[in-house]
């Protein structure tokens, strides 16, 4: 059986929990969201009565190792707690909408759900498991293991090849008209500088210089827009080139400095996100579940703006004033992911 070795690599997300965190809390499930409250599947029941209801063995030297098998099966060995994929599929489709606790909750749509840490299963650290799973599919391991003691940041790209080549088709045309657009706007603006003082940009002066041509610009642009963002740290960038240590003056005469295209560049190297750092829901549009449409999207990619726009798509609307529309969520996406994997794992097919 061939196994491979993991990190307990971090989540880029705003959690930003490790996912040995996704095993304590969220893997299983629970009678409660809070503290060490009892399993629900009735094949834990020798880790609620042994171990206290512990999946994880509390030792520096703890670890996870997922078993891929279509047998439901979890259990405890030393230092190694241990789980099948048939369980881990299972527990996750068992899970509806967690507790409905308030009006807005309860609808037609949803059947009441005992599973007290629902929102684990409904949020972005469930999606790097997945994409551990499906990695395990790929490369036809037999296991995996996740070393508790060994904490890393989470490489910026997905494992899998199925995330990590949707989320490429994704970025890729976004990526090249953000970086394209905010160069545009960036050659327009000093340009502008540049007719206004005779033919050179006076980096010390004031961004908005007293002319028509840039009150004719800044019409249509704002320096709190995201497409003006790298453009200001720019001419900060400039201005800061321009001061004397000796004289305490922004009166140094610069000859090496960063045009504007290569500090671009260069910055969008170091800021624009990675693909672990976008939203569930943004991944999702790759898959039909969400809509991805908003002109500053390429543009937010670019700056390392952290967030990713994308809208669920709506199932089915209630005609209950008080209650939410059938939207889809993470929830659902991974569903349908686990839907494929344990149709792969049972030896069958699937279609997208």
């Amino acid at each position: 059986m061939r196994k491979q070795t993991f990190p307990n690599f971090s989540s880029p997300n705003r959690s930003r929990n490790r996912i040995m965190q996704l095993f304590k809390d969220g893997i299983l499930r629970r009678t409660s969201g809070y503290g060490e409250s009892k399993y629900l599947n009735e094949l834990c029941a020798k880790l609620n009565d042994a171990h206290g209801s512990k999946f994880l063995t509390q030792t520096n030297e703890s670890s996870v190792v997922i078993i891929n098998d279509k047998r439901k099966e979890v259990g405890r060995m030393q230092n190694r707690s241990l789980i099948t994929t048939g369980l881990i599929y299972d527990e996750l489709l068992q899970v509806n909408r967690g507790k409905q606790n308030y009006e807005d909750e309860r609808n037609k749509f949803f059947t009441q759900d005992d599973t007290g840490n629902a929102r684990w299963f409904n949020s972005d650290d469930y999606l790097p498991l997945l994409d551990l799973l499906w990695h395990m599919e790929e490369q036809k391991l037999g296991a995996i293991e996740i070393m508790g003691d060994t904490r890393e940041d989470a490489p910026p790209t997905y494992y899998s090849s199925r995330y990590h080549d949707k989320c490429e088709s994704l970025i890729k045309p976004l990526f090249e008209e953000g970086s394209q657009r905010c160069l545009d706007i960036g050659n327009e603006y000093l340009d502008i500088r540049a007719k206004i003082n005779n033919g050179t940009v006076d980096f010390f002066g004031s961004r908005n210089p007293n002319s028509n041509l840039m009150d004719s610009f800044m019409q249509d642009h704002s320096w709190y827009n995201s497409d003006m963002k790298l453009l200001k740290s720019y001419l900060d960038y400039r201005k800061e080139l321009l001061y004397d240590d000796k004289t305490g003056e922004y009166d140094k005469v610069v000859t090496d400095y960063l045009s504007w295209s290569e500090f671009l560049t260069d910055t969008i190297k170091l800021r624009a996100l990675t693909q672990r750092q976008l939203s569930t829901a943004f991944l999702a549009s790759a898959f039909g579940l969400s809509d991805v449409a908003n002109e500053d999207l390429g543009v937010d990619l670019v700056t390392g703006t952290n967030y990713t726009y994308a809208t669920w798509k709506t199932v089915a609307h209630s005609q209950f004033k008080r209650n939410q529309d059938w939207c889809v969520n993470e929830l659902t996406f991974y569903k349908t992911e686990v839907l494929k994997l344990r149709s792969n794992l049972l030896e069958g097919s699937f279609n997208e």
